[in-house]
């Protein structure tokens, strides 16, 4: 790492373009926020890269000096360019002239661009709007060390501490920030001294909303660490036509395409209805279409939506009939998907899922049938399940009346067996979910290899005293440990209870 009082301005690889307000603490006895930054950030890259990384700032700014010839000079030769972007940087005549600066001269160097990845890379610190941005910084998707509070809607920065009060949200944004910066840095190692080779494998990935960015990021290392290069690299460009275009171009070099949808519809397209993510999800559903291009959609399962714009949009993909062997529909966790995306890349045959939730029609899925609030109780039956070989399908929560139901149904007459999970729900559910299942096997072709009870949670009277003809119980309550292997052992006998 550099230090601007002593090192060569000529010789870095990378610089940090900053206002000084950003890096003022509000406890005088600890580091500025961007002290911090640089010091963590070159500590990664070298041990990501495996090499000295020389990163440098201008540590002497005051807001009042001049900008300096030696600013000039080093920016001339600085490959890489991290911006912290806030209210106060765009405000500044200083920041604005290092990056106006940086933008002109890399364009000697070869342009803004390394393939498919930017030189600039833009944190943000504080939220503030795009279009407050300079132009070219509204392309770049950027890092964003802050949440959203859904509850009163007010950015809630991630803190920097170290040790056991530690933010794991602030390491992992700069775990992303430092992988790329490393991927970026020896692409333009490579250029300076290597002749150009064949272009990485692609994929498409279109930023989702932020309430899945952790997500979004995990699966954007996944790909990187298998060789892949992830697009977008940039920001929807705003007019309508333009966005388009472009993104058909990306997806024309793609050999698989993956849409995260999170629980927010996303800002809407200049000029539209339409979010950006919806734009891009019809777009791809198109272009796999035509093309035959492996596609994923994932949603996280249980996820809580609650804008009429969402619903409906979720709604319209969960119905959309969906063509085998192109696309895959999972609601599901982050592992699941990484296990599709693992096949799709190993070109191992999958089974499209069925366009309604997570239902499918292999001859393993267990039914887990459970109220919202006892979602949090069906983990040791899943991992019992899991273990097992057995496929899962979870109940549907959001949507229409109607969807929620169909669903219901659909999921009691595909699958190969089902669990009722009770813990907080009453006893008259659990009668009446008892009862459902009853009815409906006597219209299945196949009768259900398995017809379970889960009972776990407080200990109740209801509980211990339940029974129920022809369904299997198993407790798991405080005074009383089922066990799993013999609760589930109808699974491992084919075509029968």
């Amino acid at each position: 790492m550099g230090d601007s009082a002593t090192q060569d301005v000529n010789d870095n690889d990378l610089f940090i373009s900053y206002t000084h307000i950003d890096n003022v603490p509000l406890d005088m006895n600890e580091p500025g926020w961007i002290s911090r930054l640089h010091y963590s950030l070159g500590v990664r890259l070298q041990q990501i890269i495996g090499g000295q990384v020389s990163i440098w700032r201008d540590e002497k700014l005051t807001g009042n000096d001049n900008f300096s010839d030696s600013i000039l000079k080093g920016l001339k030769n600085v490959p890489l360019l991290v911006c912290v972007v806030s209210p106060r940087y765009v405000n500044s005549d200083w920041c604005i002239k290092e990056f106006e600066q940086f933008t002109h001269d890399v364009e000697a160097q070869g342009g803004l661009q390394m393939g498919e990845k930017s030189r600039i890379f833009k944190v943000i610190k504080t939220p503030l709007e795009l279009e407050e941005q300079p132009d070219v910084l509204q392309t770049q998707l950027g890092y964003c060390f802050y949440d959203v509070n859904p509850a009163n809607n007010r950015p809630d920065e991630f803190r920097q501490d170290p040790g056991a009060n530690k933010d794991p949200r602030y390491w992992a944004k700069l775990e992303d920030l430092a992988y790329d910066i490393a991927q970026t840095y020896k692409l333009y190692k490579q250029s300076r001294t290597e002749p150009a080779n064949s272009a990485n494998k692609k994929v498409y990935i279109p930023q989702p909303t932020l309430d899945i960015d952790e997500e979004y990021q995990s699966i954007k290392r996944e790909f990187n660490e298998r060789g892949y290069d992830v697009v977008p690299q940039s920001a929807p460009a705003r007019k309508l036509g333009d966005f388009i275009a472009e993104t058909k171009a990306e997806l024309s070099e793609c050999e698989l395409i993956v849409n995260m949808i999170g629980g927010h519809y996303g800002s809407i397209h200049e000029g539209t209805e339409k979010s950006d993510i919806h734009w891009q999800t019809e777009l791809t559903a198109e272009h796999a279409k035509a093309k035959g291009i492996h596609r994923i959609i994932w949603l996280p399962k249980a996820q809580s939506v609650t804008e009429e714009c969402q619903i409906e949009f979720i709604d319209n993909l969960r119905n959309e009939e969906y063509e085998l062997d192109k696309t895959e529909f999972l609601e599901t966790d982050i592992e699941e998907l990484k296990n599709c995306i693992s096949n799709a890349v190993n070109k191992k045959p999958t089974t499209a899922h069925s366009p309604v939730a997570t239902s499918a029609s292999a001859e393993d899925n267990i039914y887990l049938l459970y109220e919202e609030t006892d979602y949090d109780y069906t983990e040791a039956l899943e991992e019992a399940l899991l273990d097992s070989g057995h496929n899962i399908i979870h109940p549907l929560f959001t949507g229409s009346e109607q969807l929620i139901h169909d669903d219901y149904m659909n999921n009691l007459k595909s699958a190969q067996s089902v669990i009722i999970v009770q813990a907080n729900s009453r006893a008259e559910w659990l009668s009446d979910k008892v009862r459902d299942i009853t009815q409906i096997e006597k219209e299945r072709q196949q009768p259900f290899q398995l017809r379970g009870v889960y009972l776990t949670g407080d200990e109740t009277v209801d509980k211990l005293r339940f029974r129920a003809r022809k369904f299997a119980t198993i407790r798991h309550l405080p005074e009383s440990n089922g066990d799993f292997d013999e609760f589930l052992q109808p699974l491992s006998v084919t075509g029968g209870h």
